[in-house]
């Protein structure tokens, strides 16, 4: 876990600071932001090993920080679309 540390907003705080997010079919700083508020972890954009660890204990699998198929799976799960474990388009 070798992310760079920025404060953290406790979700009990309200309202997530990186809110609204643009629909732009973009997985950037400020969707990652977003979700590591969501997560309790250190919103500082980048998507490493601490916040992948985070989002796998959010959706209930395995915790190994490798974003595969089943992590995948759970989270289009989580969302509401189709469950074919793979990130991006075809």
């Amino acid at each position: 876990m070798n992310e760079p540390q920025a404060a953290a907003a406790p979700e009990a705080a309200g309202h997530n600071p990186f809110t609204p997010l643009a629909v732009d079919g973009v997985f950037g700083t400020r969707t990652t932001q977003a979700m590591q508020w969501k997560l309790g972890v250190a919103a500082n954009g980048v998507f490493g090993t601490g916040t992948k660890e985070a989002l796998q204990h959010h959706l209930g699998v395995p915790v190994d920080g490798d974003i595969g198929p089943v992590t995948i799976r759970a989270l289009q799960r989580h969302v509401g679309v189709a469950q074919d474990g793979f990130w991006g388009p075809k």
